[in-house]
């Protein structure tokens, strides 16, 4: 996927600068766990902050009850899929938000980091928690030991939704969450709740000058390097087929 920047100020590469904020949103999560995810989120991968966010979140309301549709955890959905027709013959028809645009990609970003995710993973699992992504597309935070990912609800979520993706549903852009047809929806109002307080908490974060100690350059020297041996190799390569030809022209012409 290519993301480009939607002009909120937190589009940008979290920091150890957005720990605090962190914290102080979610109080009743453990220092340690924050610290721990975010070492395993930004271990040779960025993120933007709001990724962390929505996996806090997450936590939180699944301490709290707080599951929405779901019977396993908490759950989000990154738009709101239409399954009751209104009057007007629509199903399958989606709604989206500003919000929700923005967890959409930041999200669908960090899912494709797949060592980083394997990382957060095993440091969820070791607090209690897993992490689990459906299509189309969300994600939900469960205890771990139950088998979300095997049991008919996922099943279900994942196959409708990933329908609605499959035939390319409509996707109506909304002002604010509060305009989506929630009655006509797979989504909750808990999922509405933790949305609201995932931008506050956007919304509060410091601008951050991002410095990751000199590893971009590192990492922008390996792969310059890289590449200009593999395209001296090939020219290599193609200078001796080149070359091969010639001489067997040359053998026939003799």
């Amino acid at each position: 996927m290519c993301a480009i920047n939607d002009g909120n100020s937190f589009f940008r590469p979290m920091t150890k600068g957005d720990l605090n904020n962190f914290k102080d949103t979610y109080p009743g999560i453990p220092a340690r766990l924050i610290h721990d995810i975010f070492a395993a989120m930004t271990d040779h991968n960025t993120v933007r902050p709001a990724v962390m966010i929505i996996i806090l979140e997450g936590i939180h309301r699944l301490n709290g009850g707080l599951f929405g549709n779901s019977s396993f955890g908490a759950t989000f959905a990154y738009s709101a899929l239409q399954i009751k027709d209104g009057g007007d013959g629509n199903i399958f028809h989606r709604f989206q938000d500003p919000i929700m645009s923005h967890i959409h990609d930041a999200m669908l970003q960090f899912a494709l980091a797949e060592r980083n995710m394997r990382l957060v993973q095993d440091v969820l699992i070791a607090h209690g928690y897993n992490l689990t992504h459906f299509c189309d597309c969300g994600c939900g935070i469960t205890r771990d030991g139950d088998d979300y990912i095997g049991s008919d609800e996922y099943k279900a979520v994942n196959y409708l939704r990933s329908y609605g993706e499959s035939i390319g549903a409509p996707v109506h852009s909304v002002a604010v969450i509060e305009d989506i047809p929630l009655h006509l929806t797979d989504m909750h109002q808990h999922e509405v709740s933790g949305y609201r307080r995932v931008w506050s908490s956007l919304q509060s974060l410091p601008s951050q000058i991002f410095d990751d100690g000199n590893l971009l350059s590192l990492a922008f020297y390996y792969i310059n390097n890289m590449k200009g041996q593999k395209d001296a190799a090939s020219t290599n390569c193609r200078g001796g087929y080149q070359l091969g030809q010639t001489l067997q022209a040359a053998s026939h012409t003799s």
